[in-house]
């Protein structure tokens, strides 16, 4: 999310502002030199920038400061994000267009959907709460830790990571010359090795998932609903930490090099379940996550899943980040319901029982899906009720 993220960019030819809160998954763009970004823009995750296509050729995007563009959003040639913009989750810009200030989502009809205009006086550019954490670190409520150690905390987590990945063929190095220096290299059978390998990657997953699950309560605690900006509290700062850490996680080997998260063998089973259960989630009985995709529940302990649900390859999201105010609400889901692929529901949305979000649909923040509601659209443009 730093400023080292910002001269990165900039040597890429990419013309960058100052106090930018970048997102953790990186800015998708392949001509950097064809896009602006103004002091004080925030990114969310996933999103993508398409400079050029094969209609008009290449066009600058340009973020005036003070605009926000929010996570899976694809921004088309020639977009322009007026100064109080925000592109909201999943929106889907018309090529050469200006986007004035109000917060606009998702896609109907070729372009974004205005769910609010700008109220009051033209917006004004003022400083995140982000960037007013690190611009005046000796103003804030509690200790801010500078750039430099989220760079080495960042560095040692992938240093762990990468030990963990790579230890088995350590391992499997040391298990071999034991028995050749012993001279019984000759009684080791393959199913022996592979007995001996399959026990010493469990012992290495059980340590990763220890530190998963403890480092959560050591470093956040339980979460609680309300506003926890930069500026206001230190949840954001630790927050990151933890995300940085969540790397452990990627250490099961799918070939000699590459490796997934541990939670992609549990998709869909009670382990990972009990897995969110110790993250302070509260989950009803024979529930079934994300059997057919990654899922994702960054604040489990925000979220209330009943009994027979089913969530496949959706979202559970219970924070905002709207122009650096950040917040974090909960999330109910009733039991019976289903959550269908690439949906989201967003923070402090409830899905009442026996209600179906469809594929691609999306709960906006606050929303309530009825008893027994069938809905579909990103946001919502069809709504149905369940036979019987």
């Amino acid at each position: 999310h730093y400023e080292s993220i910002s001269r990165l960019h900039r040597l890429l030819g990419m013309k960058v502002g100052k106090g930018v809160y970048w997102p953790g998954s990186g800015v998708i763009v392949h001509e950097p030199d064809l896009m602006e970004v103004g002091d004080y823009v925030v990114f969310g995750n996933w999103s993508m920038f398409y400079t050029s296509n094969a209609i008009g050729g290449c066009r600058t995007i340009k973020l005036e400061s003070g605009s926000n563009v929010a996570d899976r959003c694809v921004l088309m040639p020639g977009t322009k994000v007026a100064c109080g913009a925000v592109l909201a989750s999943g929106c889907v810009t018309k090529p050469d267009r200006t986007y004035e200030a109000g917060i606009h989502i998702g896609s109907r009809d070729n372009d974004c959907v205005m769910l609010r205009g700008a109220v009051g006086p033209p917006a004004t550019l003022i400083e995140t709460a982000f960037a007013r954490a690190f611009n005046h670190p000796e103003a804030m409520p509690y200790f801010v830790l500078p750039e430099a150690v989220h760079i080495l905390w960042s560095s040692f987590c992938e240093a762990l990571t990468f030990t963990l990945r790579f230890s088995r063929h350590v391992r499997l190095a040391v298990v071999w010359n034991g028995l050749r220096y012993t001279g019984h290299s000759h009684t080791m059978t393959s199913l022996e090795l592979l007995q001996i390998t399959m026990f010493a990657d469990a012992l290495v997953m059980l340590f990763a998932l220890v530190i998963d699950i403890a480092s959560k309560w050591l470093i956040v605690g339980r979460r609680s609903p309300g506003r926890f900006s930069w500026d206001t509290s230190s949840y954001c700062q630790r927050w990151q930490l933890l995300l940085s850490l969540s790397s452990i996680r990627t250490i099961v080997p799918v070939d000699l090099v590459h490796c997934v998260d541990y939670l992609t063998a549990l998709r869909g089973t009670q382990f990972l379940v009990w897995y969110y259960r110790a993250l302070g989630a509260n989950i009803g009985d024979n529930v079934c996550l994300f059997a057919n995709g990654k899922g994702l529940m960054l604040e489990p302990d925000l979220v209330t899943i009943g009994d027979r649900a089913c969530i496949d390859d959706a979202i559970l999201n219970a924070h905002l980040n709207t122009s650096g105010e950040f917040l974090l609400a909960r999330i109910d889901i009733g039991e019976n319901c289903a959550m269908a692929a690439f949906t989201r529901v967003q923070a402090g949305g409830v899905m009442k029982p026996g209600s179906t979000l469809m594929e691609h649909s999306l709960a906006l923040p606050g929303e309530v899906v009825g008893v027994g509601e069938i809905q579909q659209g990103w946001p919502v443009d069809f709504c149905a009720l369940e036979p019987g």
